[in-house]
């Protein structure tokens, strides 16, 4: 269906085209939506069918939605001169929880009911009205009405009770979805008809969000919208993230109730920095060294857009994601967002289940773009190949390149300096000892000590596999003082002692050899690996 209303909708904006062929091709995208939606009611069926369908709930002026669906109606009613009106009983009606989807769905359904079986010339009217307990929706028609002795059998799967009608043909399934879609929002739905006079169909909506206690629903938040978690609604099940305890994300939002949602959203799988605006986020981003940013793009300051654009402008910084969020839904900012260096774009009212989604496929992307990085420099360690950094990775930048490859440049040169401290490593790097712990652990996940310790003991790794060397001599080579000391810390990262390793290394390439490759500085016993910290 893609493929057939994206090229028209395309061709369209062709301001050449004749009248004939604007109304050809506004004929086929009219009816090939008519059949997308014909398409997502049978797959809104089967969903039913299973029992897999579940709300997203949000709270929603009921008036503006029938407005909203009514729309779609007023071109059709106008050709077989129908009166469509719409009627409010009373003067302020609550807002409700509602899958506004479903509820669009379970509408339009009843008005393409209602015109189907109303003669031209007479008149559809939907009434809203408040109530104690709720809010009700009326759709009466002035149709062919339903036989008394079959207003039972309405609500059935393929059931059509009425032969003639203005699409002459009909599914069945649309007053079936009406009901579910009522049922799974606990609302109840009455009908009343006489034949020859109309039908009335009332679907009445119950206040607050208590009944959907124990129903699996997710729900929007938007900047008005309430900052906590709906009372006894079950989220959808969420994955954990990894590395949880190390993650850190800055929220970047000038409303307070939005911020305080998304802190609480986020803050049992990730330690959650806070900002106002698009100017504090940046100072905090520098301070905190955040593994992800979140904000919002119209702000006071500083919006979103300016942010990203510093962000990705600093080079102690530009490594970290940042999503958008935006009430705009044109697709030209979410253009310039990209272009800015956006990593991605969540449109508000957003799901809360949606945006930790992406917030966690977003923070994995980097978590494997580190392990793919220790292996390049883990080869590089070892004198096989130069460092590869595939373009297709995620959020790999030149930058990204430089950094690392000089940092492997220094540890290539110093590999043996027993005496290397980290800050003369930052030094060589023109980096304040902060910024480049900070910056090394974003993009590789290690800490300096962390990333010297595993590439020393990689490259004693390769020293060994040419058993060209005695493990003291690999432990000189590597930077280790202490051949014993190297040796315990050698059994900590690979879970042997190098010389268990390099006598079975030994045996594997040759069988033949029996020799007992042994070291006398290797005589470290099991025990003492409680007292070492490597």
């Amino acid at each position: 269906m893609t493929l057939i209303d994206g090229p028209v909708s395309e061709v369209l904006e062709d301001t050449s085209l004749t009248p004939r062929s604007r109304h050809y091709l506004e004929l086929v995208q009219s009816n090939a939506r008519r059949m997308l939606n014909m398409v997502n009611q049978i797959l809104d069926f089967r969903k039913l069918q299973h029992n897999k369908m579940s709300l997203l709930l949000e709270q929603l002026d009921i008036r503006v939605l029938l407005e909203e669906v009514m729309e779609q109606f007023e071109e059709l009613a106008h050709q077989h001169r129908l009166s469509l009106s719409l009627i409010q009983t009373s003067s302020d009606l609550d807002s409700l929880w509602l899958d506004r989807d479903k509820v669009e769905k379970l509408f339009f359904n009843l008005l393409a009911n209602a015109i189907k079986y109303t003669p031209d010339g007479k008149a559809i009217t939907v009434t809203v009205a408040q109530h104690d307990d709720g809010v009700s929706v009326t759709v009466a028609d002035e149709g062919q009405g339903i036989p008394r002795e079959r207003l039972e059998d309405i609500f059935q799967r393929f059931e059509t009770v009425v032969k003639s009608n203005l699409f002459k043909t009909s599914s069945g399934l649309g007053l079936s979805l009406v009901k579910q879609f009522a049922d799974l929002h606990h609302a109840t739905v009455t009908v009343d008809s006489e034949e020859q006079k109309g039908s009335r169909f009332t679907i009445a909506f119950k206040h607050g969000k208590a009944h959907f206690e124990g129903d699996m629903v997710d729900y929007l938040v938007d900047d008005g919208a309430e900052s906590r978690r709906p009372s006894g609604v079950q989220l959808l099940q969420k994955e954990p993230a990894h590395e949880v305890e190390k993650t850190t994300v800055l929220v970047v939002e000038d409303n307070p109730d939005l911020r305080d949602f998304i802190r609480n959203l986020l803050s049992d799988q990730f330690h959650v920095v806070e900002a106002n605006d698009g100017a504090e986020g940046l100072q905090a981003a520098k301070m905190v060294w955040p593994d992800l940013i979140i904000s919002d793009v119209v702000m006071p300051a500083m919006d979103g857009f300016e942010l990203v654009s510093r962000v990705k402008a600093d080079p102690d910084i530009y490594h970290i994601p940042v999503i958008l969020l935006t009430a705009k839904a044109g697709v030209e900012s979410r253009i310039k967002g990209v272009e800015l260096g956006a990593d991605d774009y969540v449109m508000k009212p957003f799901s809360a289940n949606y945006l930790r989604a992406r917030v966690n496929a977003l923070i994995e992307q980097r978590r494997h773009l580190r392990l793919r990085l220790l292996e390049s420099l883990s080869e590089k360690a070892g004198g096989q190949t130069a460092l590869s950094l595939e373009p297709s990775l995620p959020h790999i930048t030149p930058a990204d390149e430089v950094f690392v490859q000089k940092v492997m440049a220094f540890m290539e040169t110093n590999m043996d300096n027993a005496q290397l401290t980290i800050a003369e490593f930052a030094e060589a790097l023109n980096l304040g000892r902060s910024v480049f712990t900070n910056k090394l652990k974003a993009i590789l996940g290690l800490t300096p000590v962390e990333f010297v310790q595993e590439m020393r003991l990689k490259r004693a790794r390769q020293l060994l596999d040419t058993r060209n060397f005695t493990i003291m001599e690999v432990a000189y080579q590597t930077g280790f003082n202490d051949p014993k000391y190297f040796s315990l810390c050698f059994k900590k990262y690979y879970g042997m002692r190098p010389s268990v390793y390099l006598k079975q290394s030994t045996e594997v390439l040759d069988r033949t050899d029996t020799t007992d490759i042994t070291d006398i500085t290797d005589t470290t016993d099991d025990t003492d690996d409680t007292t070492a910290h490597c």
